[in-house]
């Protein structure tokens, strides 16, 4: 079973490709309005509460926190209509399992903020001032630097997630609760193809969402038509949602593509696990 799954592990990607092609309209209907409602709840709270009425001590991990209900939205939509029976589906549920997820997302939150406070320690400690990002005119040394210090600590967490959060996410969908023990067992039959499939995803995400946003940049419409017109807050509010609009595309595709090969992994790790544990001695 572990050879096999290994040796298809980018068959499964293509296959998840193919699946987001054909099923694009209803994933996306799953996916468009949580995802801006994510959005508006994050602005209401980080642009016109933290910067507003009172100071925030950590407003990117209360943002993450804000967020994380909308993305459990998805990702229980997704794995339900990819996984099990469309004629008992329903768009939005708010249950247990909705609330399991949102925890897991929680804590992926928490995890991320001290990732990235361990990144500024570090680059505080080793280089005073810290790295700036590049421009055009950074040499290779600075940039290889910045990509160490910025970029590999949030891919590698990126990995992680796919390693461990959906597959626990996908378990919570199946059972109505979380099960490290179900994890481990499904973990152990392949633990090298879920590996490659979460570097390969990730890697899709970071280069995919990287030339998406440059060449968004290049024709010219990164901040929007509204940016300038309006002042302070207002204008934070306007770059904001049209930075969320232009980067949806990219978003949709890159989460829904992990969703819907790791959810398709899974299937099949545990629908073999299940006819194994049934099989005769």
């Amino acid at each position: 079973m572990s050879q096999r799954l290994q040796l298809r592990v980018f068959r499964a990607v293509l296959d998840a490709i193919e699946t987001l092609i054909r099923e694009a309209w209803p994933l996306f209907k799953i996916y468009v309005v949580p995802w801006m409602a994510g959005i508006a709840a994050v602005l209401l709270v980080d642009v016109l509460w933290c910067e507003q009425v009172t100071a925030c001590a950590a407003p990117g991990l209360i943002s993450a926190f804000v967020f994380a209900p909308f993305a459990a939205l998805v990702t229980t939509g997704a794995i339900r209509w990819l996984n099990g029976p469309r004629d008992e589906f329903s768009l939005f549920r708010f249950d247990n399992i909705w609330v399991w997820v949102t925890a897991l997302y929680a804590l992926m939150a928490l995890l991320d903020a001290v990732q990235y406070q361990v990144v500024l320690t570090w680059s505080a400690t080793l280089f005073g001032n810290g790295v700036p990002f590049p421009d055009a005119t950074a040499t290779l040394g600075s940039r290889l630097t910045s990509f160490a210090l910025y970029y590999l600590p949030s891919w590698l967490l990126t990995v992680l997630f796919y390693v461990m959060i959906v597959p626990q996410a996908a378990i919570i969908v199946e059972q109505g609760a979380p099960s490290l023990p179900r994890q481990w067992q499904l973990m152990r039959l392949a633990p090298l193809a879920i590996l490659l499939i979460a570097v390969l995803i990730g890697l899709c995400r970071l280069g995919f969402t990287h030339l998406y946003g440059n060449g968004v940049v290049a024709v010219g419409i990164g901040d929007g038509p509204l940016s300038g017109i309006f002042h302070g807050w207002r204008n934070e509010v306007a770059v904001t949602i049209w930075t969320s609009l232009w980067l949806l595309p990219a978003n949709f595709v890159t989460d829904m593509l992990a969703l819907i090969v790791l959810a398709r992994t899974y299937r099949a790790l545990a629908g073999y696990a299940d006819r194994k544990a049934a099989a005769p001695e």
